[in-house]
């Protein structure tokens, strides 16, 4: 087979040249339509078959299965994220997507998405590499296309914006769980050693970087997307880390279903966290995607957080020193309480806010 060549986008049909293969492909400019709507259309693709593009080192191999591969290297120098349609199934492979750079070397790429329980096609946002040039990519042959529909591709330029987030978020003795034995997919389950975020938005996110949890089990526990409805998308969900010895690992998640709203993620528990490090976690946004949903918090509704208390103080009337200089700081759960009229366009409302008084936890009711 011959090299693919370098496809960039169908703008204006300039004119339509033959080149050494006898591949045809068309010579223009993306410059427009990127500079009118901050992406192109590089949906216009021929595949080959049988073949599909190896996520691990961007070869392109002979396929005894359903797919394809994309023809032409498809351009996305400096492109911010490329949004597109790609196949899922039940079992895991090497099949998926590929970056290179100028010189057609391998740069990164991300395997096909595992769904737990359905084959189909799902609309994907995966994060470009900074060094990367072009892509290819697997998708279904003649025969599939004609079932799951047609290939859809964007390749995106745009300013971005940040969403921060630190150790607040994490509520304790509950988990997410990933696996069956511990609970219903997406589900909160009793945790003596981990804790969970609430709800984080995430719609139209094109990265999120974290710090998920180490332990030495088994993990069953992790981080979910989930849609608008807050039903957990069975795909592209993450266990938590497993190694030799306890503590977390730093990680981005560069491969987003364009349907996700929501996530919610596993972390140690306020004890453990002083231990191993605390929780944070950084989301990237097309710029001026947030508004004030920047501001937390930007929803109504019950908030959770975790809060740091002294209970070593036992009686803030008493100013003697022994009193003044115990520390003993644990982790308790706030909850910002804020009425159904509650807007995110900055009108001021009344709001309940949870003050400790007690030497009790609050856990999240669904």
């Amino acid at each position: 087979m011959k090299d693919a060549e370098l496809y960039t986008g169908i703008i204006e049909k300039n004119n339509v040249e033959a080149v050494t293969g006898g591949v045809i492909f068309e010579e223009f400019t993306i410059n427009k339509q990127i500079a009118e709507n901050g992406f192109y259309d590089a949906s216009g693709q021929t595949f080959t078959e049988p073949l599909f593009i190896r996520s691990d080192n961007g070869d392109a191999e002979t396929s005894t299965s359903s797919y394809g591969a994309t023809e032409n290297y498809i351009y996305c120098e400096n492109a911010e994220c490329i949004e597109l349609k790609v196949p899922i199934n039940t079992t895991t492979i090497l099949a998926g997507i590929a970056f290179y750079d100028k010189n057609q070397v391998y740069v990164s790429g991300f395997a096909r998405p595992v769904d737990n329980l359905a084959i189909g096609v799902e609309m994907v946002r995966y994060k470009v590499p900074s060094s990367a040039y072009s892509f290819r990519v697997t998708y279904y042959n003649t025969t599939n296309r004609a079932i799951y529909g047609e290939f859809d591709c964007k390749v995106i330029y745009f300013s971005t914006e940040e969403l921060k987030l630190d150790n607040r978020e994490i509520v304790d003795g509950q988990g997410i769980a990933i696996l069956p034995e511990a609970g219903d997919y997406g589900s909160i389950y009793s945790s003596s050693m981990i804790g969970c975020t609430k709800y984080q938005y995430c719609k139209d996110a094109i990265l999120i970087k974290l710090r998920v949890p180490v332990l030495t089990t088994s993990p069953s526990q992790g981080f979910v997307f989930y849609d608008e409805n807050k039903d957990p998308l069975q795909y592209l969900s993450i266990l938590r880390s497993q190694g030799g010895t306890e503590g977390y690992e730093d990680i981005e998640i560069k491969s987003i279903p364009v349907n996700a709203v929501y996530f919610r993620t596993s972390y140690w528990n306020y004890a453990n966290s002083k231990i191993y490090g605390e929780y944070f976690c950084n989301i990237t946004f097309k710029d001026g995607t947030l508004g004030n949903k920047k501001y937390l918090p930007f929803q109504p509704g019950q908030i959770h957080y975790r809060v740091e208390v002294n209970q070593a103080v036992s009686n803030f009337w008493d100013s003697s020193a022994a009193n003044q200089e115990s520390e003993d700081f644990k982790g308790s759960t706030g909850v910002l309480i804020l009425p159904d009229n509650y807007s995110k366009d900055g009108c001021p409302v009344p709001v309940i806010m949870w003050v400790h008084g007690m030497s009790r936890n609050v856990t999240y009711t669904e």
